[in-house]
């Protein structure tokens, strides 16, 4: 989910649109991409993600990074208490920044670190009996428990809210062979 592209560099205070997040991300990505440093130490450069639970309420601060000449890789951390709405914040006093802030899931984190797991495990073993091995068994039964316990949730109506009659599944059924 977007919430700032970049291409346009600021250079005053700036607060982005309200975005709902309907899929309850919880991660955010964020890279500068490009960085005139303010006149004085003072004026520092920040961008603070901001949440709320009605897209006109008051907005709580979630994080504040402070924007330097190091930051220009792509950042990222964990939004601890979700909410419904999200916007940038940008404050300027002197200086100029261009950045884009995206939020994304964290859903399938221990999917992709339990498979990628197996699969260093696989090519680090020798034998079938090897500490590696066993490694393997466990990433693997790992792996095949997150997906047999997940459950997944249906708006087989589509409205955008679940209804008494929709819920949500095992996924037990689901469990894609290897």
């Amino acid at each position: 989910m977007k919430l700032r592209e970049s291409g346009t560099e600021l250079e005053e205070t700036t607060t982005g649109d309200a975005v709902q997040d309907k899929l309850t991300r919880l991660r955010y990505i964020y890279k500068i991409t490009s960085y005139t440093a303010p006149e004085k130490d003072d004026d520092a450069i920040t961008i603070t993600l901001q949440g709320c639970n009605t897209s006109d309420g008051t907005f709580e601060d979630i994080t504040t990074i402070t924007v330097t000449a190091t930051t220009a890789t792509e950042q990222t951390g964990i939004i601890s208490n979700a909410f419904k709405y999200y916007k940038v914040k940008t404050t300027i006093v002197t200086g100029k920044v261009d950045f884009y802030f995206n939020l994304v899931e964290t859903n399938y984190d221990l999917f992709f670190a339990y498979k990628w797991l197996e699969l260093i495990m696989l090519d680090a073993m020798s034998e079938t009996t090897d500490q590696y091995a066993e490694r393997l068994e466990y990433f693997q039964k790992a792996y095949d428990k997150l997906w047999s316990s997940g459950l997944i949730f249906y708006d087989s109506d589509e409205s955008g809210t679940l209804d008494e009659d929709e819920g949500k599944t095992y996924n037990s059924n689901i469990l894609l062979s290897r």
